[in-house]
């Protein structure tokens, strides 16, 4: 029986329908002489049908009543009845609203909150039915992992290719997997589950699906797809369906570490499909052309007939709820792109302005390639915990996978969720259909964007019924409390979107200034490493969001700021006019993302080299890097880093100062990092490193006039000292003549590990340095081979100091090598010299705690063979020699200030 429809009004009800419902337990009457009240209950819980509650109120006074809501209507009867009528709640999340029973000439109110649970009713559409095979094989199992465990029907087990060498998938070699029917009547769809313990060993990539059917004496190939090696569900429809199914068969040709393995292998019917008809496609967003009012009445289901009705009366809201996605780059193949391993733009990219309370929820999904699905992530950024010592609350997310047609997800947590649509593409994004996503009936968060006004974005703050906000520019995704935390938290400094987002005036809403100030700060990175010169700005976002558990830190999403921290990164004024550091911290947060891991993140630089963005950022914005001069300026104060940095390696005569007495350098003569060389020198895998590694036993910080190869090292000074000489040579070469050279030597480590290496810096083959920090980063491309084939005279082959598949952590020297060279080439100036003063090429080893143990190990031989090559590159006239004063003209080198750029409102 069809229940009443959603929409329908009180007025039209008939009577009968309000007697019907269920009637509250009546108060005992009042006794005569008793103080005036109203005695009614104060809280009621209903689902989200339709209904009319009826209440016996109590009361010595008369009482009028008011609803605060336009879902509620209150009808007075006699002798104390009351009547509320509740609309049907249409969204899927909970509401509450109230009664207030009032006599306004005693004071008195009492008042009735209702709270009426989000719509399920989905809940009631036809369940799929499931096809169990009646048997078939595998032409690879793991003993322990049979291919039975594929369709047991249990997706807590999974089959698993044998391991190598008994097995090595390939599409010359590929997995077969025949799963055998009864003349199964129908099968529409399969349903491949990935294993779900986080491995993600033998994830599906390409694939072939064959089927046998009725009389057929051989399989038909139905069709061949690609899913990409990714987690979660991955649903295909069959064009048509397969009736009376003898066997289904999948050659699987790729899969993740050329395994394959599979959960559960589900053949389904579907028993929606004429449910939706009346629908123009599978998001279930729009009707077909010509539908009437008659074919919705004829529809037996109340949530597709309730949809349908909403959509003819033009009565639903698609804002938010209906969009299209367009495919994006992977952060793992822009990671990759970048050679910057392991460092991810944004993971949420597609923002929807979804709020998903806890309980089930009905997404459907239009455009997906044949076979594809899309994966969903619901994240709480807010799970209830505040506090400040990395013990606080964290972020809790739930992913689920999405395929064409409708969808049922269900969100357990406390906390209500932003959703997130992931569609992504390791290869060919740009060609990618856009995917249609409709989250129905849900419940509206929105997200602030530059085609809003101040004033609106104002207002989508004071009402967001989740705590926290997207934010979505151009090149920034960010994530913010929309009205803080004091309902949770008592906490002044922190009113979110609402109470700090002020333009640089100080008094204006700057909610699109925000947006401008945040997308800048991105773009000049791009610009420093690059992208823009080189096309190959990401079509996707940097990624910066509150935490509620520590002051700043960059996290696996992005750049993270503590809630406290709000009033002073949403302040257009304070970031732009008073915040130095604040512009440096998002920078320096960012600038990991962009680290080149290990070509320009070698040990030590863990947490200098991300700083070149900080430094060019702040001097966009117009400051004065008073951090590293101390000065506002421009000048620099003598206890500044900069004038550190310059006393030890510059300034002082060292045959009369040891490097230990230069404030900054290491507080002893003795290095810590060389003697934990001699300690751990069983780590290295080359026996002739191990040998130099023992000899660092003394440890001893040598005079740089008694032996210059032993003095004070770069990676033994602090990280502000460190970054110095960098920056130096940034700022000298870029007014001198060379504007791109941090442009291009970006651009030159990306190509490194090309076939003929970079094109940036010279033309033509690869470079020994190249193919050495190929080699040196684990094998890169298999340039080991290539680099002993070409060089077999070098010290790294003679003396063993590179071991195939070498992990880089084993020595730096070779990317610090690669780097200077090539910045040399690019200046057109061999700088080995300047390199070398700031203390690049101390002839030692170190063991250096940078997030991990890494080496940085310069021998004798190394140092000779790498500067007979630069001598080589000057001899050659590729490159000049640096004249008698230019380390020092690089080495005191004063920064250009910049004016304070003006961002539109």
């Amino acid at each position: 029986m069809k229940r009443i429809k959603y929409l329908s009004l009180f007025a039209a009800i008939a009577l009968g329908s309000l007697f019907n419902a269920p009637e509250a337990t009546a108060q005992n009457k009042l006794v005569d002489g008793s103080f005036p009240a109203i005695i009614t209950p104060h809280n009621q819980t209903v689902s989200y049908l339709e209904r009319t509650l009826c209440f016996q109120i109590t009361a010595n006074v008369p009482f009028t009543t008011t609803a605060n809501s336009e879902w509620i209507s209150v009808e007075q009867g006699t002798e104390g009845t009351v009547y509320v009528h509740l609309q049907a709640n249409p969204l899927s999340a909970k509401r509450e609203g109230s009664v207030t029973f009032s006599n306004e000439e005693q004071g008195i109110a009492e008042t009735l909150v209702i709270t009426q649970t989000g719509n399920e009713s989905f809940n009631e559409l036809p369940q799929d039915d499931f096809v169990t095979p009646t048997g078939g094989s595998a032409n690879t199992s793991q003993s322990t992992k049979p291919f039975s465990m594929s369709y047991d029907g249990n997706t807590a087990t999974f089959w698993h290719s044998s391991w190598n060498p008994d097995f090595e998938l390939s599409e010359s070699n590929p997995v077969v997997l025949i799963y055998n029917f009864d003349n199964a009547e129908r099968i529409d769809y399969v349903n491949y589950i990935t294993r779900s313990d986080g491995t993600p060993n033998g994830y599906f990539g390409k694939v072939k699906i064959y089927a046998q059917c009725g009389d057929e004496e051989a399989y038909t190939l139905i069709s061949e797809l690609d899913w990409q090696k990714t987690a979660g569900a991955h649903r295909y429809d069959f064009n048509t369906p397969l009736t009376n199914v003898k066997s289904i068969k999948f050659e699987v040709l790729s899969g993740s570490a050329n395994y394959a393995s599979c959960a559960e292998m589900q053949f389904g019917i579907n028993n929606r499909s004429t449910l939706f008809s009346i629908f123009k496609d599978s998001s279930l967003s729009e009707l077909k052309e010509g539908v009437t009012q008659e074919d919705i009445n004829a529809i037996e289901d109340d949530f597709v007939s309730s949809l349908a009705q909403a959509l003819f009366n033009g009565t639903y809201d698609k804002n938010y709820r209906v969009a299209d996605y367009i495919c994006r780059i992977s952060p793992q193949a822009f990671s990759d792109a970048m050679n910057a391993p392991g460092k991810f733009y944004d993971q949420n990219a597609g923002v929807t302005g979804i709020s998903i309370s806890k309980g089930k929820h009905a997404i459907a999904v239009s455009g997906l390639e044949e076979g594809q699905s899309v994966p969903l992530h619901v994240i709480a950024w807010f799970e209830g915990k505040c506090s400040g010592n990395f013990d606080g609350g964290n972020p809790v997310e739930y992913d689920y996978s999405l395929s064409n047609g409708i969808n049922i997800i269900d969100y357990p947590f406390a906390y209500d969720g932003l959703a997130y649509v992931c569609y992504y593409s390791d290869v060919n994004w740009d060609l990618k259909p856009a995917i249609k996503v409709h989250f129905i009936n849900a419940e509206v968060n929105g997200y602030l964007s530059l085609d809003k006004t101040n004033e609106e974005m104002h207002q989508m703050c004071a009402d967001a019924p989740n705590v926290c906000m997207d934010v979505v520019g151009n090149n920034v995704h960010s994530i913010w409390t929309s009205r803080g935390v004091k309902d949770y938290f008592p906490n002044e400094r922190s009113k979110g979107l609402y109470g700090n987002c002020v333009a640089t005036d100080g008094t204006s809403l700057g909610y699109r200034q925000f947006i401008h100030v945040l997308d800048s700060l991105a773009i000049w990175e791009h610009e420093i490493i690059g992208l823009h010169k080189y096309n190959r700005t990401p079509n996707n976002f940097t990624c910066a969001y509150v935490n509620f558990t520590y002051y700043m830190f960059q996290g696996g999403r992005g750049v993270s700021f503590h809630v406290d921290q709000e009033p002073r990164v949403l302040s257009c004024k304070t970031l732009v006019y008073n915040d130095e550091d604040a512009i440096w911290g998002l920078s320096h947060e960012w600038g990991h993302q962009h680290q080149m891991l290990p070509y320009f993140c070698w040990s030590g630089l863990g947490e200098v080299s991300n700083n070149m963005k900080s430094y060019f950022n702040i001097m966009r914005m117009g400051y004065t890097n008073n951090r590293m001069t101390g000065t506002n300026d421009g000048t620099v104060n003598p206890n500044s880093q900069y004038a550190n940095a310059r006393n030890i390696f510059i300034k002082h005569d060292y045959s009369n100062v040891y490097a230990s007495e230069v404030k900054g350098a290491p507080a002893s003569l003795n290095s810590t990092k060389r003697h934990l060389a001699y300690t751990y020198a069983n780590e290295l895998q080359s026996a002739k490193a191990r040998e130099f590694a023992l000899t660092m036993k003394d440890s001893i910080i040598t005079q740089y006039a008694v032996d210059p190869t032993r003095a004070v090292s770069i990676h033994e000074v602090g990280v502000g000292e460190t970054l110095c000489p960098f920056l130096f040579v940034y700022d000298y070469f870029i007014q001198n003549g060379v504007p791109d050279i941090a442009q291009d030597w970006y651009e030159s480590l990306r190509q490194n590990d090309d076939p003929n290496g970079s094109q940036v810096e010279k033309q033509g083959a690869v470079d020994k340095y190249e193919l050495l920090a190929s080699a040196m980063n684990g094998n890169k491309n298999n340039k080991y081979d290539e680099f002993a084939e070409k060089y077999p005279e070098s010290c790294w082959n003679t003396e063993g100091y590179l071991v195939k598949g070498n992990h880089w952590y084993q020595n730096s020297a070779p990317f610090m090598m690669n780097w200077v060279r090539k910045v040399s080439r690019i200046a057109k100036y061999n700088l080995l010299p300047y390199f070398e003063r700031w203390g690049f090429f101390r002839q030692v080893a170190m063991r250096i705690g940078d997030y991990g143990n890494k080496w940085m190990i310069i021998t004798p031989k190394m140092y000779n063979e790498f500067k007979a090559d630069m001598d080589a590159l000057v001899e050659s006239g590729e490159i000049k020699a640096m004249p008698e004063g230019m380390v020092e003209a690089i080495s005191n080198v004063q920064a250009k200030l910049q004016p304070k750029p003006v961002f539109p409102n």
